[in-house]
């Protein structure tokens, strides 16, 4: 354990000094394993007091135990100095120990083996609806779909701004599996990667107008105007839907011989998309109308999510958000955040994160920090954002929340 790891707790529970808080800070910005130390140690720190238990990291327990023994061996040092002493010591630079500091690994063992975690949650109701994908609309409208909960024949939900329920309907020819959903000028895009399908919803009726068959275990959906991309893990196809419906289809071209994958994320602006691939650790800006790759921006920590908001907006798997400018790749702005980061959305103001660990943090982007962070009952699966500048959110077994940027409770559906 080093210094820093050890001045974790007090940084979390607001007892260190703001030198020590300084340190850790500084250290924060730069060591990738001490965010995510830091993060799992204040899901317990955090919530004590909470009403409702999770489940802590696996590694945690082992970290709090190891860290309980070094302070035993330290100690017992201690004591074996002093009786064997036989002049005094230098007096040490050092400021002497809190009182907590003796007391504290023992109080977090005895929380690691005798409680189960706990933490400060996003108060909201339990929910039936189990939603793995969602899309806010332009009316303030949401559109969720659930993965083998509901019957193949409604298998998505609408829901109006005054809390009316309509049912999607269309028939599927297997249990569904939603992955993605976007809304764009009113219709929805839903991709099941169940039955290799994109189902177009018209908002104003819920009615499914329109389907598309796309390649096997298509995984991510971005639709802009008429341009929509499916991607999967090795290809991504470029559809443009006239004003008749009918579609046209390019696919996406690397320029690059090594060995490449779409991951999870991409965004179009204008006649470009960028797209997210982990494997080489780079963005790929494609023209969207041919397809075609005009040039890569090196991201070093591999890109995770991507957002277009007056720049390129770059979230990497160490947890830092980049803002790129649009036609170089240059770096233009580096806001660090805790946890383990890996969806974005953004307002001309703010950005919205959500982590693995179940946390959503906000970020001012003008002071270019973060302002809240909370966590949920459980990891966010999906993020749209509210023309109201809301931030609708499905979370994992339990429904969908709205939060305001303070992330406090708008209204959930249940």
């Amino acid at each position: 354990m080093t210094e820093h790891s050890e001045l974790l707790p007090f940084v979390i529970l607001g007892l260190a000094t703001p030198e020590e808080v300084r340190q850790v800070k500084a250290a924060l910005e730069t060591d990738v394993a001490l965010r995510r130390e830091y993060a799992e140690l204040e899901l317990v720190l955090t919530g004590l007091g909470a009403t409702e238990a999770v489940e802590p990291p696996a590694s945690l327990k082992q970290k709090i135990l190891a860290a309980s023994r070094g302070s035993d061996q330290s100690e017992s040092r201690a004591t074996n100095e002093a009786e064997s002493r036989v002049r005094p010591a230098p007096t040490s630079k050092r400021t002497a120990p809190r009182p907590m500091a003796r007391v504290l690994p023992w109080v977090m063992a005895g929380l690691a083996t005798a409680l189960t975690a706990v933490a400060v949650f996003v108060a909201f109701p339990q929910s039936q609806i189990n939603a793995t994908t969602l899309a806010a609309t332009s009316d303030g409208s949401i559109i969720y779909a659930n993965s083998g909960a509901m019957s193949r024949s409604t298998p998505a939900m609408l829901v109006r701004s005054n809390g009316a329920k309509i049912p999607v309907q269309f028939v599927a020819d297997k249990e569904c599996k939603f992955t993605a959903a976007v809304s764009s000028d009113g219709l929805t895009y839903l991709l099941d990667q169940a039955n290799n399908t994109v189902f177009i919803i018209e908002e104003s009726t819920g009615k499914m107008v329109d389907r598309w068959l796309v390649p096997a275990n298509a995984t991510g959906l971005d639709v802009v105007g008429n341009t929509v991309v499916v991607r999967s893990s090795q290809v991504a196809l470029i559809f443009r839907r006239n004003q008749s419906g009918e579609k046209s289809m390019v696919e996406a071209r690397l320029s690059s011989s090594k060995p490449s994958a779409y991951a999870e994320a991409a965004v179009i602006d204008g006649e470009r998309l960028y797209t997210t691939d982990q494997t080489l650790g780079v963005v790929h800006v494609l023209e969207t109308a041919t397809g075609k790759e005009i040039k890569q921006f090196e991201i070093p920590e591999k890109p995770v999510s991507l957002a277009v908001r007056n720049g390129l907006w770059v979230l990497d798997a160490a947890g830092v958000l980049l803002k790129l400018e649009l036609s170089t790749g240059a770096v233009l702005e580096k806001i660090v955040l805790e946890g383990t980061p890996q969806l974005l959305r953004l307002t001309d103001l703010y950005a919205f994160v959500a982590d693995k660990e179940g946390f959503v943090s906000v970020v001012d982007l003008q002071k270019q920090q973060v302002t809240v962070r909370k966590r949920l009952r459980n990891p966010a699966l999906a993020l749209s954002m509210m023309p109201d500048g809301h931030i609708a959110i499905a979370v994992e077994k339990n429904g969908i929340v709205v939060l305001d940027n303070k992330l406090e409770m708008v209204k959930s559906i249940n």
